[in-house]
């Protein structure tokens, strides 16, 4: 009715009302969302509740729930009920009046305005907001999964769970038809970024078994700072390692490699991280279906490095678990390695 959800289910049995209830209320005006939501880059605010919370079975045949609703304009909302273990139930998108509003307003704002980046999809940048426009466009073009992986100048300001994971950017993928619209022939998403200076992003569309369609580097104002602050907070430590040119500094969770001087020859290729747990158990899971001993988090100069001012600065998070080895080096494909280094950790 505008303010409250009443799911109903008749012949229904308490083994109906297991599990999780997902509740999801996405907003039209961002400003409307709760400050923790949007701290965390977030577009809507989760309510979601287990059936004892919210519900009752009447006359022990009929499952009745009531859910309140935020006091505002709600664009959309997602529903559904989970088991714990990744099994859904069911799942259901309900649209509000007013669902296309805030894409309409997002591509009226935009008019005037110069991408911050063209590709497949024009993507704009304003305001702790990205906007993602492609015209003419029909639903092919907007299949598949997009990519938003959020690199912050700070790595302290990453969510507990990337830096356990080792990771060094904050993953905030997403699929169109949770955040986007098609009307009048364009196809527009709206993804919020997280509350913290941001160094660079990469986002890019790709589809599952098939590959990427496109893929683009954005470089915010302080893209180079992160590098620059790393850069100096090694200057007068002795490096773990030295191999092919590149000093290399471990620091807590950190790996920083440092060449000078350096060019963009000396960055090319792939650069080889291997990561040995001191507990067997922390191995990945599809690296332990391969009987490996080690995590392998291998990567490009472009996704973790920089040259600044005639220095190659690459920064690399390691997972959040204790290390006793790693492995690294550079390799060109179809050529072969041109250094590796071993680290002995000791537990870290």
């Amino acid at each position: 009715d505008g303010k409250t959800l009443t799911y109903v289910k008749p012949q229904c049995a308490e083994s109906d009302a297991r599990g999780r209830f997902e509740l999801s209320a996405y907003p039209i005006d961002q400003t409307d969302l709760p400050q923790n939501a949007r701290d965390a880059g977030m577009e809507h605010e989760s309510l979601n509740f287990d059936f004892p919370e919210h519900g009752a079975i009447i006359n022990g045949a009929v499952c009745v729930i009531i859910r309140n609703l935020p006091d505002y304009r709600i664009s959309h909302i997602e529903a559904g009920q989970w088991i714990p273990g990744g099994e859904g139930l069911w799942s259901a998108r309900i649209i509000f009046d007013g669902y296309y509003d805030r894409f309409r307003r997002a591509l009226s704002a935009l008019s005037a305005a110069t991408p911050i980046m063209r590709s497949d999809f024009d993507i704009y940048a304003d305001d702790g907001t990205l906007t993602y426009v492609k015209s003419p466009c029909a639903e092919s073009d907007t299949r598949g999964r997009f990519g938003l992986s959020v690199f912050p100048i700070y790595l302290d300001d990453l969510p507990q769970n990337a830096r356990d994971d080792g990771l060094d950017h904050e993953p905030l993928n997403f699929d169109f038809l949770r955040h986007g619209a098609i009307f009048d022939n364009h196809c527009v998403a709206i993804r919020d970024l997280p509350n913290y200076p941001i160094s660079h992003l990469e986002t890019g569309q790709w589809i599952p078994g098939e590959g990427g369609l496109w893929s683009v580097q954005i470089p915010f104002a302080g893209y180079e700072d992160r590098f620059r602050n790393a850069l100096s907070a090694v200057s007068s430590d002795n490096p773990a390692a030295t191999a092919g040119g590149f000093d290399i500094y471990l620091d807590g969770g950190t790996l920083t490699y440092v060449k000078s001087p350096c060019s963009e020859d000396d960055a090319r290729g792939r650069f080889n991280l291997s990561v040995y747990p001191a507990n067997p158990s922390d191995i990945a899971d599809e690296m332990q279906a391969q009987n490996l001993t080690h995590n392998s988090l291998n990567f490009d100069f472009p996704e973790h490095g920089a040259i600044i001012d005639g220095d190659c600065v690459i920064i690399r998070n390691l997972p959040g678990y204790p290390v006793s080895r790693i492995e690294t080096g550079q390799w060109i494909p179809g050529e072969g390695g041109l250094w590796d280094a071993d680290i002995a950790v000791g537990g870290r």
